[in-house]
């Protein structure tokens, strides 16, 4: 659980210079709901992870969630590493990950860190310097201060990783990243100085992917129906996948009982699952859903109901 929020430092005019400022407000991107285009943009491959500000300041390492609590013991091992950064002080914005074998990000099991077999598996991904040695670099251009940053990692620390961009137009990036299967891409302005504000310097593009998974249980929020349950099959097993709610009218939540409740069963579709509110059914019936993260994550984020697959 979260330590009490620690005071959040002001957001100080360019050019005044705080010595070792506390938790500082992040830079937020909006979403237009489609990728920018032209020059003067740059590109990084959106992280499914936790807005996460590392400080360092004369080996002392305390690591921010984006709430600003103090989320250092967490991560313990990526702190130990920042430790060894060849720097006075330093603050630099990031996101906590954990990694799959194949590269893509695995929000769900970041979820559960610290448990052990996953806090070992975290990585920060560092993208943006703030400060350094005294300086604040909020004011310099976004790209500025991406090459400060990459001088000042070091390669050799396997868990804290410098973000790559990319200049080039947006839509291409965006396309490559559903080829990747990565939840989707930031694009920033490439002159821009960093705000402390959910502003348009910065641009969020999330991917979308159309998935087919099987209904294993009708969702009740008290008595009233409000979703389906869903899984997926992986390795001759049944996963649960999530919750949707969304795209379902109540046309379609008539249409959808009336189909299922033959199926209602007492017997728990999986082996394990979280404690639900549910009247589970036989996983016999598919639907289409449309959601973020990729096809290769365990449970859906942000779905929408489609269609049942005839």
């Amino acid at each position: 659980m979260d330590k009490p929020a620690l005071k959040r430092a002001p957001n100080p005019a360019v050019g005044s210079v705080p010595p070792y400022p506390d938790y500082i407000a992040p830079c937020l991107a909006s979403d237009i709901g489609r990728p920018p285009t032209g020059n003067k943009w740059a590109h990084e491959i959106k992280l499914d992870g936790f807005r996460t500000q590392l400080h360092l300041r004369h080996g002392a390492v305390t690591i921010y969630s984006r709430g600003g609590h103090d989320w250092t013991e967490r991560y313990r091992l990526v702190a130990n590493q920042a430790a060894r950064l060849t720097a006075e002080h330093l603050v630099i914005d990031g996101e906590m990950v954990v990694l799959r074998n194949d590269g893509t990000s695995d929000f769900w099991a970041l979820q559960k860190a610290p448990r052990p077999g996953i806090s070992d598996r975290v990585t920060y991904f560092a993208f943006d310097l703030l400060y350094q040695n005294g300086e604040d670099f909020r004011g310099r251009p976004f790209l500025e201060r991406k090459e400060l940053l990459r001088r000042v990692l070091d390669t050799s620390l396997d868990r804290i990783r410098y973000v790559e961009h990319f200049e080039m137009d947006g839509p291409t990036v965006w396309a490559h990243a559903h080829k990747i299967n990565v939840e989707g891409i930031v694009s920033k302005v490439i002159n821009s100085p960093y705000r402390s504000i959910r502003g348009t310097d910065w641009i969020k593009t999330p991917c979308q992917y159309r998935d087919t998974l099987l209904v294993a249980g009708l969702a009740f929020d008290g008595a009233d129906f409000s979703g389906l349950y869903l899984a997926r099959r992986k390795n001759g097993a049944l996963l649960y996948a999530g919750e949707v709610k969304d795209g379902i009218t109540d046309e379609t939540a008539a249409g959808l009982r009336a189909l299922l409740e033959p199926f209602i069963t007492s017997k728990l579709p999986f082996s394990t699952a979280p404690k639900l509110n549910a009247k589970w059914v036989e996983p016999i019936v598919e639907v289409r859903i449309l959601h973020r993260g990729g096809l290769n994550s365990e449970r859906v984020r942000r779905p929408v109901f489609e269609s049942i697959v005839d």
